[in-house]
């Protein structure tokens, strides 16, 4: 993993920096910087006006030759030293109960996957860009917030995240992609989980994010991926994960004196810039 994401870095497939836009004095946001932690946060609280981290199944995959094939793979996963002959009557017995064909049901299942992605899934968002003014007018308060500018490779690689990482993909809004309701091993199912976490509607394009994301690691008394408690979202950085950090064009003095005296506190020797627009783009402009 970190050979392939320092070849990604080094080819430019990644940034080498991605950046988080925030408010001053609005915690728990600010403890970017002043408690030097980042929070992995579940997809509904993402606020999200399409289905996040879901796409939908390909209906027109959902015919008999299919289904027939599921189960008997099913039976075969189930009973791997009986006889062909009992694998298939198995098939079949596994075929008669199927339901997904059943819209219904299908909506069902969508929901209690939406439940479960909740409960274990983690996703910090960031851009690869600061220059452009519509997202400091966006997550920036208009230019009166600031941006922190992280290692793309020490946030990724940090022991309490070394999660999966990549620039969103973005499909037209109202055509998400969809996936086969089908999977037949691991890789299939981790793909398609990789799929529903970094694809979002293209209307979006302009956030140019980066994420980052990963299931909770912790497992509970039957085995399985526990929820994640609250304590476990929260990821304490090292002052190394931050490269930089950038005073909106229109902060106030007040907040600016806010933000230098905590990273004269939390992250000593941290470049600290005023940005100004010019040419429609935010640059940096002196370092303080």
């Amino acid at each position: 993993m970190e050979l392939d994401l320092e070849k990604k870095i080094q080819t430019g497939e990644f940034p080498s920096i991605i950046y988080k836009f925030r408010l001053w004095d609005d915690e728990p946001n600010d403890h970017i910087i002043r408690k030097r932690t980042i929070r992995l946060a579940s997809p509904s609280e993402m606020l999200a006006d399409y289905p996040e981290a879901s796409l939908p199944v390909d209906e027109a995959l959902i015919t008999e030759e299919n289904l027939q094939k599921f189960a008997l793979h099913t039976a075969q996963l189930q009973y791997p030293h009986e006889h062909r002959s009992f694998q298939e009557k198995e098939a079949q017995r596994l075929r008669s109960i199927m339901r997904i064909e059943d819209p219904e049901h299908r909506r069902e299942a969508e929901y209690r996957a939406s439940q479960r992605n909740d409960e274990v899934l983690g996703i910090f968002c960031s851009s690869i860009d600061f220059e452009d003014v519509y997202l400091w007018q966006t997550f920036a308060g208009l230019g009166t917030g600031f941006v922190v500018g992280l290692y793309t490779r020490k946030i990724v690689l940090h022991p309490l995240i070394s999660g999966s990482a990549g620039l969103v993909e973005y499909y037209p809004t109202g055509n998400p992609p969809k996936l086969s309701p089908f999977s037949y091993n691991d890789q299939e199912r981790t793909a398609k989980s990789l799929t529903e976490i970094f694809n979002i509607p293209d209307k979006y394009v302009k956030e140019k994010e980066f994420r980052i994301a990963r299931t909770n690691r912790k497992r509970d008394n039957h085995g399985r991926i526990a929820k994640y408690a609250e304590r476990d979202r929260i990821i304490q950085l090292g002052q190394d994960c931050y490269r930089e950090i950038l005073l909106g064009y229109d902060i106030s003095n007040s907040d600016k004196s806010g933000v230098i005296d905590s990273r004269d506190r939390n992250l000593p020797g941290v470049p600290i810039y005023l940005t100004e627009i010019i040419n429609d783009k935010v640059i940096k402009k002196q370092v303080l």
